[in-house]
């Protein structure tokens, strides 16, 4: 059997290039072979193919390391944060401060009042306070010095200082006073917790009179001009206060 080869005398088939193959005389079967469609078709195949398995290699390649470590690796804990315990001495420390509230008998801030005392020593310190007295308004500055072991929590203290007070009925003239903490003494607990109690007298160094019936004097009520004999210069008390307050 003879087979030939004839391109296709149809010019429809020809309208977009594509060939046409005839296959045994008599016979006229074209198949027509789009060339560039079929082409396009491989090549998008092609690309779509690539772009699937590059996308699932960069997925798994991006999985965090939690996902690459066995289920049963042990898995690592920060370390506690040491703490250091506040020892009942460290409240006698270099530059500790303490606010405290005072209640007293002619003290350094007569009545009540609050006072702060910076330690620029273990065993120094310096305090200011300001209150309410039979004198009027008070202000205080004393240096106290505290006395006891280096572990103690309790030590014996003592101060001097100087005062100034408005003045008052029992005072009508503004007066300026020597305090003296003889005795006392202070506790600062680990707790942050201060008190503290001390005696001494307060002497009067400046300023006008004093009513005598307010101060302890005679009694010299029948005559008026008598009133105020007793002069701030030179007048010596007993005194007493105590305190609760906050070292910090």
């Amino acid at each position: 059997m003879n087979t030939r080869l004839a391109p296709s005398k149809n010019p429809a088939s020809r309208r977009d290039g594509a060939a046409d193959l005839a296959f045994a005389p008599g016979l006229h079967l074209p198949v027509r072979i789009r060339l560039s469609r079929t082409m396009a078709l491989l090549a998008s195949t092609v690309i779509i193919s690539a772009t699937s398995h590059a996308d699932t290699t960069g997925a798994l390649g991006a999985l965090p390391d939690e996902f690459e470590t066995p289920a049963d690796a042990p898995v690592s804990s920060p370390p506690p944060k040491a703490t250091t315990p506040t020892s009942a001495a460290a409240g006698w420390g270099r530059n500790r401060s303490v606010v405290a509230f005072n209640l007293g008998i002619g003290s350094a801030v007569g009545f009540l009042g609050p006072t702060y005392a910076f330690s620029p020593l273990p065993f120094l310190s310096t305090e200011v306070g300001v209150g309410l007295g039979i004198t009027g308004a008070q202000y205080s500055l004393m240096q106290k010095i505290a006395i006891g072991g280096v572990q103690s929590t309790i030590r014996f203290s003592s101060g001097v200082g100087v005062s100034y007070a408005s003045g008052s009925t029992a005072a009508p003239d503004p007066s300026f006073w020597l305090n003296l903490d003889l005795a006392g003494l202070e506790v600062r607990a680990a707790s942050h917790f201060v008190f503290f109690l001390s005696g001494g007298v307060t002497i009067g160094l400046a300023g006008g009179k004093l009513d005598d019936n307010v101060m302890g004097g005679d009694d010299c009520s029948p005559y008026p001009d008598c009133k105020y004999t007793a002069k701030v210069r030179g007048f010596v008390a007993p005194q007493f206060r105590l305190g609760l307050g906050r070292w910090f």
